[in-house]
């Protein structure tokens, strides 16, 4: 059996990979074999992580189209409303932001998930659409 073309392991193990490059997750590196893996496994649980992996190499506004119109297969998986959460907030769409937070706190079943996402979504309240996008919030 053999194959010189890889398949789904292998680039599930190409991802897993960057996440433990010296320095840290190369992020745009991640994104790039989500694109095979999809080829293999169109779910989407896998167009969620590749959603993930745009924006954390900073490309926001892709994550979120790539994360919009799969609310009807996600609707009930908790990472989903969390992830759309933070791509929203990213997205200076602060109002639907806190939306999608109190969707992710009702669907979430761990103490500290729930905490986490409180704490994210009282840290909108008082903050501006301009200070998301353009990077002016204190790390406070």
């Amino acid at each position: 059996m053999q194959r010189r073309l890889p398949g789904p392991c292998q680039i599930k193990a190409a991802i897993a990979a960057c996440h433990v490059a010296p320095g840290g997750s190369d992020w745009a590196q991640i994104v790039l074999p989500y694109y095979s893996l999809l080829r293999f496994e169109p779910t989407p649980i896998v167009r969620l992580n590749r959603a993930v992996a745009f924006s954390e190499a900073g490309w926001p506004a892709q994550a979120l189209e790539a994360i919009n119109g799969q609310h009807a297969e996600l609707h009930a998986f908790q990472p989903y409303h969390a992830a759309r959460a933070e791509l929203l907030s990213k997205n200076g769409q602060l109002e639907e932001s806190r939306i999608a937070y109190v969707g992710a706190i009702a669907l979430s079943t761990s103490a500290s998930d729930i905490a986490l996402l409180r704490i994210r979504k009282s840290n909108l309240q008082h903050k501006t659409r301009d200070q998301y996008i353009f990077g002016t919030l204190s790390s406070s």
